[in-house]
């Protein structure tokens, strides 16, 4: 935990901090609560017990009058505490659901920085699961038991405190038998919440891939009639999930039947030895109604801090990755700021030039292998090669997504890897799977700009060079209408011509496509490269495609084997 809460922002720590004060104001209210009955158990049967204590006032009270003000007194206190504990519960919540706010954005954050390489080491579901899931448990459940035992320890500590002054053997006796037993119902159960913890965050991943495949698979799972088998695969999980919250909710409502039962058996039995003892005297009554409220209290407490003993268990998993993921977070900023200088700019004013540039993904067979080409600033650069040649983990190190196990990617002589981010500025992508938000067509365009900011008119050029503008005119809301998840309101071909606006509204200097006009007819295809041309012929094109149809726009055409080498240089 304690690595968690250092990576909070200082404004959230300090929040966090005042729970625990708000908490030890709520335990000293219970307190004082409880133990305002005993004055007035006392001068029930005691007419001068108020006037013997407080002798520094003369409060020339009646019997009647004592009593009448000690229960206005204590009808008070109770009404302020939950008053109090009222506002305590409100700021505690809004303050915990403000830092689940701020770990949450962070995770994200970090996920969003790391290294291709890194990200791709864990299924996306799992990224999901920690942002969404482990946080809100470490916040819903980690950190309140942990307020929770900080609240019910000094409670019933406090309480002990005051009985051990009462009756010291009675309460001995009382926590002793307590002790032994909550320490034995948390022995037998440690080791199962620990596994069922582990099991169940698994579970969530799984839920979460399930779910994904379905919906991302709609058309294969229909296709297929392969409805039920991923329905009782998703059940199934489902099912699991299920065994395991139902045991672990049996688990941690055993404790409040067992101390209950034992909690209320010690109680009676101790009131009636002592009332038997006394004799039926009046001043002991009061002893005994102390020491009745006080464990009718402190049972709730008992069961409480069981309880919270056993979430913290089997939520401590969940609470293990997330500070695993911190410690990913370190050594990765370490690695990122030896290999990045962000006081380097990476410009692209005369060429890209790739030098003697090998990868391999498992360090023995070469997918690329001594690489040599130059890319000039404003030409136009098509890459052609058979499917597994390389060319898409060409494009993956071009962009810094993949790093090299020799040779460098130089541009205007300096090596892209010393700032990548500098690098990416001069650079836009158009990949193979499109991906577009279930949100307006305006958005999916400029792309991670505010509506508000968004340039129109450039939107209006760039569709009519993309031969896009009627197209748009004719949609019910026309820059406005939603084209759904991955745009699958529209045709592949428009989908595709909508990463190609997003791309140019950007202006970069250099544009990477990746089968990006895959779905477009020729004419269409050919049209567009040429307008492309005519408007942006400043911009470096790096096209790679299995088309021969635009190589008559190409300035250079570079052709690989299968082997990864350059076989093949020519200019048009």
């Amino acid at each position: 935990m304690r690595e968690i809460y250092k990576y909070l922002d200082k404004k959230i720590i300090t929040r966090i901090n005042s729970i625990f004060a708000i908490s030890l104001l709520t335990v000293l209210l219970e307190t004082l609560s409880i133990v305002s009955i005993f004055p007035i158990m006392k001068t029930l049967f005691e007419p001068n017990f108020i006037n013997e204590k407080i002798v520094f006032i003369d409060l020339s009270l009646t019997h009647h009058e004592t009593i009448l003000y000690l229960l206005i007194i204590v009808i008070i206190i109770f009404f302020v505490k939950n008053i109090l504990i009222f506002i305590f519960s409100l700021l505690t919540s809004k303050f915990i659901n403000f830092a689940v706010i701020d770990l949450t954005s962070k995770y994200f954050e970090r996920y969003l920085t790391l290294d291709y390489i890194e990200f791709i080491k864990f299924n996306s579901n799992y990224y999901v699961r920690n942002v969404i899931e482990n946080i809100n448990t470490f916040f819903g459940v980690y950190f309140k038991c942990i307020v929770t035992l900080f609240t019910e320890i000094i409670l019933v500590i406090i309480l002990l405190t005051i009985l051990f002054k009462v009756d010291f053997k009675s309460t001995l006796y009382f926590l002793s038998i307590f002790t032994v037993s909550g320490f034995i119902l948390y022995l037998i159960f440690k080791k199962k919440l620990t596994n069922y913890g582990s099991n169940i965050n698994e579970f969530y991943t799984k839920k979460l891939i399930d779910l994904n495949h379905a919906f991302t698979s709609f058309k294969d799972i229909n296709l297929t009639n392969s409805n039920n088998f991923f329905v009782r695969t998703f059940v199934g999980n489902l099912r699991n999930i299920a065994l395991i919250s139902y045991k672990v909710d049996a688990i941690n409502s055993l404790p409040r039947l067992v101390l209950e039962v034992m909690g209320i058996s010690v109680i009676l039995i101790f009131i009636y030895i002592n009332f038997t003892i006394s004799n039926g005297s009046n001043d002991y009554f009061a002893t005994l109604t102390l020491f009745a409220l006080s464990g009718f209290r402190m049972l709730p407490s008992a069961n409480r801090i069981l309880s919270s003993i056993n979430r913290l268990k089997f939520s401590g998993p969940a609470i293990k990755i997330l500070e695993d993921e911190i410690n990913r977070f370190k050594n990765y900023a370490v690695k990122e700021n030896l290999e990045n200088n962000q006081s380097i700019n990476i410009s692209f004013k005369n060429q890209i030039s790739i030098k003697n540039l090998s990868f391999s993904y498992d360090n023995s067979k070469f997918v690329l292998k001594n690489l040599n080409l130059n890319l000039d600033k404003g030409t136009t650069n098509i890459i052609f090669g058979a499917s597994g040649c390389g060319k898409s983990t060409f494009i993956n190190i071009l962009l810094g997504f993949l790093k090299p196990n020799s040779g460098e990617i130089l541009s205007d002589n300096n090596n892209i890897f010393l700032n990548l981010s500098s690098w990416r500025s001069n650079l836009a992508f158009v990949p193979q799977e499109i991906n577009l938000g279930d949100e307006k067509l305006i958005s999916n365009i400029a792309y991670g700009v505010n509506e508000n900011d968004i340039d129109q008119d450039k939107i209006y050029k760039i569709l009519d060079i993309l031969n896009m503008r009627s197209f748009v005119e004719s949609l019910p809301e026309k820059l406005n209408t939603k084209i759904g998840e991955k745009g699958y309101k529209i045709s592949g071909g428009q989908r595709q011509r909508i990463a190609l606006a997003r791309c140019l509204y950007r202006e970069t200097k250099i544009i990477v496509l990746d089968e990006a006009t895959s779905s477009l007819d020729r004419e269409t295809e050919e049209k567009i490269f040429k307008n492309i041309k005519e408007n942006y012929n400043n911009i470096t094109i790096i096209f790679v495609t299995h088309r021969n149809s635009l190589v008559k726009f190409a300035d250079k055409v570079f052709n690989f084997n299968e082997n990864g080498n350059l076989i093949d240089k020519k200019n048009d």
